[in-house]
């Protein structure tokens, strides 16, 4: 510390510029109590020389921080170290605490999606059985009118295929009028040797 004090002696001109040097003040106080004995030194001594040999070197060596880091002490290294990791471990807690939070809003709205399907599927159900229900209550309503013939019956009976014949009428027979629709084929009709 008084190495830094020594470096900086040209640019203390009043309490506050020892935050240059000391991150900050341990005791409340500290400030005015080391700028009076600097003070006193520096107008007790020869110090001219001093401060202009100091301004020189400064200026000499000076090199631009990288880090932003004010220089401190030990104490106030471990203060800030502390602070750090409250800091980090109160970051860590709240992205902890949302996950959790987002993950029992999605539970809960797939319960509650879970919850509508399921009463869908009890109303449908209830739905059904009063059909029936009514059905059984109406008389009327086990009578079914004929329906329509399913539509493979009605293409067979259009197509001439097996139906039901009258009793007093002659079989009807179809004969293919192409020789291709019969088993026979002219052998007239094909090229030599490939029958």
């Amino acid at each position: 510390m008084a190495w830094d004090i020594a470096k900086n002696i040209d640019i203390i001109t009043q309490p506050s510029d020892f935050s240059i040097v000391l991150s900050s003040e341990t005791l409340p106080g500290q400030f005015d109590c080391l700028f009076v004995a600097f003070s006193q030194w520096k107008n007790g001594d020869q110090t001219a020389g001093l401060l202009a040999e100091a301004a020189d070197r400064r200026t000499a060596s000076y090199r631009a921080n990288k880090t932003n880091k004010v220089p401190q002490s030990c104490e106030g290294a471990q203060l800030t170290k502390a602070r750090a990791e409250s800091a980090k471990s109160a970051t860590k807690l709240a992205t902890e605490q949302a996950k959790k939070d987002a993950s029992q809003a999605k539970a809960a709205e797939k319960a509650a999606r879970d919850q509508r399907k399921l009463e869908a599927e009890e109303q449908k159900k209830r739905m059904q059985v009063g059909a029936i229900a009514l059905d059984h209550a109406n008389p009327q309503a086990l009578e079914k009118p004929p329906s329509a013939k399913l539509k493979r019956v009605a293409e067979d009976f259009l197509e001439g295929g097996p139906s039901r014949q009258l009793k007093g009428n002659p079989p009807t027979t179809t004969r293919p009028k192409h020789p291709t629709n019969t088993a026979k084929i002219d052998p007239r009709l094909c090229p030599q040797g490939s029958i």
